[in-house]
């Protein structure tokens, strides 16, 4: 446990470091409709493999880091190395907030997906956002609306013939 302890305060400076980038919610625009993003032709080379790419790894970094322990109930007061899962799903949730920004990037150069994803992609958006402060505050209830929230994304891949599927054991 002592050797682990500089590489968990490591990450929670990260991690505290990460939450606090950004600009105020004051300069940014309104959220934009699916119609006001959306092109009418693709922007961008591959738009819809990198959009896979970046569902997949948000739903299995989730899944694995997240969900399942908070299933297990490793976030529960007195469950063992509490404070190291919540520090791993926190530093997740990181991740995953930046992963779903490329994954928007690429909703919206893609008149198809845009269309389709846009909507969904900007709801799970708004929920992680808030995800890593709210594990830090002992706050689980937003974790079944993210959840939620990918399996609906990912079930609209599966219907338009990009199935996202978790191929870990672990």
């Amino acid at each position: 446990m002592r050797r682990m302890a500089p590489a968990v305060v490591l990450v929670m400076l990260v991690m505290f470091g990460l939450a606090g980038c950004g600009s105020s919610n004051d300069q940014n625009p309104a959220p934009q409709t699916a119609a006001q993003a959306c092109p009418t032709t693709s922007t961008k080379s591959f738009a819809k493999t990198r959009f896979v790419a970046d569902v997949g790894l948000i739903a299995g970094s989730f899944h694995r880091w997240i969900w399942k322990p908070y299933q297990a109930g490793s976030f529960k007061k007195g469950a063992e190395h509490r404070f190291v899962t919540i520090a791993k799903a926190a530093a997740t949730a990181v991740f995953i907030n930046h992963e779903l920004k490329n994954a928007l990037s690429n909703v919206k150069a893609s008149p198809g997906l845009c269309k389709v994803l846009y909507t969904p992609l900007q709801k799970v958006t708004v929920l992680v956002n808030d995800l890593s402060s709210n594990l830090r505050h002992g706050n689980l209830g937003t974790l079944a609306g993210v959840n939620a929230g990918l399996g609906g994304i990912t079930s609209l891949l599966a219907s338009n013939g990009s199935p996202v599927t978790e191929t870990s054991k672990s």
